[in-house]
């Protein structure tokens, strides 16, 4: 404890945000008052007293809360910008920017700053000006038409058309848009092209509507193939920028059977002595000794590629005095093809059981292999062979300006796309 003298008092009070003007002593007498002047940063409430009074009760006066925060006004708001406000206190700083599109002309910062008690911002608010790009390509043969022909300003956009007789090859419409305060058009210009193509030739086979010749860009063509015969490749091609038919023409083969596999199970007569089997070719079939067939043994090749009906299978034959023992546990997993539903959650199979298998989306069936697999006298699956093919993807379209590098198209593959140079 402090003990002072009579008529005395201590040290003077501490004040929030303030410090007394004068010295600070150890003892004061009776009546003495000390002024208080605020931290920078703050200013004296006009409404409120800076002192404090020694009192004769040997106390201080209890100070007010005379030190306000001084603080800028609220600076307003930037057309097509925006401002970044954390505090409006002194010695704050504001950031402004603008929208995508638009410059910032002035400085991007602003200080609330303290001059002769009053708080003001130190830079004035900026302009954001819209971004203009240069006027737009010409094209040969072409002409384009504008939203904003006279600046371009951000978000212009300009279409392009063609002369009579001429096709547009590329993209039709630009926009006008930004790479940081630059303006630049968002892709090149389009070209104005003749563009036909051949009428195809397809030996074993025929066009189909809706275009007709002569053919033009993106004319389009059905392939048909004749009896007997089926197609190899896709059955709808279009005419392309090069004047060329894409995907390629596709052919008519000959439509071919080759030799079925069957577990337990052999030929004993066709109509042709070597594989592949054409279109009405015919084959028995019968099974090996110890099975019986499920299905008709005669079959014959269809127009497809199949065999018709469906591939018989043979079961082993269980008897009263020739049992064949044992089980196969659930059918193999194969990464092209799945069990059909009717097989699928049954755990046991006997001998001679059969399970079918139907193909994976993306995936498509080879016509000579069967989709079945057997349960082996071993208590194994007999060994499938590969009886659905990855389905091919169409070839993808030209590429203005650029490359596309291609390794596979089938189910599963992936290609890449490459622009040239200065694009």
């Amino acid at each position: 404890n402090h003990f002072f003298s009579l008529g005395e008092c201590g040290p003077p009070p501490k004040v929030k945000n303030a410090r007394p003007t004068e010295t600070v002593h150890t003892k004061y007498p009776i009546r003495t008052i000390i002024y208080y002047k605020c931290f920078p940063g703050f200013a004296k409430d006009p409404k409120k007293s800076n002192a404090v009074a020694c009192l004769a009760s040997h106390e201080w006066s209890y100070p007010e809360k005379f030190c306000i925060e001084k603080r800028c006004p609220h600076p307003g708001e930037i057309l097509n910008g925006h401002i970044e406000i954390e505090s409006l206190r002194a010695g704050s700083v504001i950031h402004f920017t603008c929208d995508k599109g638009h410059k910032l002309f002035g400085s991007s910062t602003s200080t609330c700053r303290t001059v002769k008690n009053e708080s003001r911002w130190s830079d004035p608010l900026p302009l954001c000006k819209a971004i203009f790009c240069p006027p737009p390509p010409d094209v040969t043969d072409g002409k384009w038409t504008s939203t904003d022909r006279a600046t371009f300003s951000f978000g212009t956009r300009v279409t392009y058309s063609c002369s009579d007789g001429l096709f547009l090859i590329g993209h039709e419409t630009l926009h006008c848009s930004a790479e940081g305060d630059v303006g630049k058009w968002n892709r090149g210009a389009p070209e104005c092209r003749e563009v036909s193509c051949p009428s195809p030739e397809i030996p074993n086979g025929h066009k189909l509507p809706p275009a007709a010749p002569p053919y033009s860009y993106r004319d389009t063509i059905h392939i048909s193939c004749d009896y007997g015969f089926v197609i190899s490749g896709e059955e709808k091609v279009y005419c392309g920028a090069n004047s060329t038919w894409v995907p390629e023409v596709p052919q008519c083969k000959r439509a071919t059977c080759e030799i079925p596999v069957i577990p337990y199970a052999h030929a004993v007569a066709s109509s042709s002595p070597n594989p592949p089997y054409s279109y009405a070719d015919t084959m028995s079939i019968n099974c090996d000794p110890g099975f019986t067939m499920v299905g008709n043994g005669n079959i014959s090749c269809g127009l497809s590629g199949l065999w018709l009906p469906d591939l018989p299978y043979c079961r082993a034959a269980l008897s009263a005095t020739t049992a064949i023992r044992g089980s196969c546990e659930e059918p193999t997993r194969l990464t092209f093809a799945i069990p059909k539903p009717e097989y699928q959650g049954q755990a046991r199979f006997d001998v001679g059981a059969t399970v079918d298998y139907t193909c994976r989306p993306g995936y498509r069936r080879t016509p000579s292999l069967s989709p079945r697999i057997t349960c082996l006298a071993s208590g194994t699956w007999s060994k499938p062979p590969s009886f659905c093919q990855p389905k091919p993807c169409p070839n993808p379209e030209d590429l203005l300006n650029g490359r596309i590098e291609i390794e596979d198209i089938v189910f599963g593959s992936t290609i890449f796309f490459r622009c040239n140079n200065g694009h």
